[in-house]
Parts: structure tokens; sequence; C-alpha cells
């Protein structure tokens, strides 16, 4: 592995290591119920997980990118053989993240709040939304998130664009 290539695996890995830590203090400080084996997969857990990560990467790094880098994970989820409810539910509740950070973004900026602070609003804006049940804590929930990826977007542009030239077979797909 290049250097290039092990210092992007090492701020893969501090985000994830973060997002798991936060994850677990929240669950543990709202008392967030598991599923029955308790794994936080598909549950409410994995749905404050996914909010909260979402929400994170759109403080950070802006919603275009937040929508991008977890619309790229469903899709690799997708590619893997991850169920499509389970898909739904991720990109659900990773635009309600999104949402979330724009509403603290819009309430808080500029008015001295704490990085840790900042997180705790998130938090428990996330939990009050599951306990309202705006979030989406079972895969075989009836709502159907709507809103295009990034990929669906781009594929629609580029539908009927032709420049003439064949693509190269490991893109073909992306184009079809």
């Amino acid at each position: 592995m290049t250097n290039k290539e092990n210092y992007k695996q090492n701020y893969k890995n501090k985000i994830t290591d973060k997002i798991v830590t936060d994850t677990e203090k929240y669950r543990q400080q709202y008392n967030l119920p598991v599923n029955t084996v308790g794994s936080g997969h598909n549950d409410s857990v994995d749905a404050f997980r996914h909010a909260y990560m979402s929400a994170y990467f759109a403080r950070n790094w802006g919603q275009p990118v937040a929508k991008y880098i977890t619309d790229l994970h469903e899709k690799q989820g997708n590619k893997k053989g991850q169920d499509p409810k389970e898909s739904n539910m991720d990109l659900w509740n990773n635009s309600i993240g999104r949402k979330i950070a724009h509403e603290v973004y819009k309430e808080y900026w500029n008015k001295g709040k704490t990085h840790h602070e900042i997180e705790d609003i998130t938090a428990q804006k996330i939990v009050d939304k599951i306990n309202k049940g705006e979030l989406i804590t079972n895969p075989n929930d009836s709502r159907v998130y709507t809103e295009p990826t990034l990929f669906d977007n781009i594929k629609s542009k580029l539908k009927g664009i032709s420049t003439g030239q064949a693509a190269p077979e490991h893109i073909s797909t992306f184009y079809t």
C-alpha cells in the first residue's frame, strides 16, 4: 500500500471509529432500543448511526459531499447484495441526517457553540425524530425514499449524449 493509500485508509478508519463511538455513546445516553439480537442493525441504533454519519459529513464537508459519500456507500452495498429494503431505510435516514445538519447550522451558526455541543444538539434532534417516527427503524417500513441519488442524476444528464466512442468495459454499466 502506498503512503497516500495508507493516509486515506487511516483517515477513513478515524471517521468510522468516531461515528461508531459517538453512536454507542448516544445509544447509552438516550437508551435507544436495539433489535432482539442487539446488533444495532436494522433498528433505531442503525437509523441513528446513518442519520448521525450523514449529518457529520454535511457539517464538515457540505451537503453535496455528504450526499455523494452516503449514496456511494449504499450503491456499493447494493452491489454486494444488500437488501433493497435496507438500502431504502439507509438512504431515508441519511437524508434526514443531512436535513438535521442544515437545521443545526441555521439555528446555531455563530452562536458560540463548541463542536461537542453541536454534536450533542445534532444527536438530540435525531433522537427526537426517531421518537416521533420520522426515521425508518425497520426495513419493512412502507415509506419509500424517492430522492434521486447523485448517480441517478448523472445518468439522466448523460442519457442520449454520445461521443461516438465506446465506453471502456469497466465503466460501461455506469452509462447504461
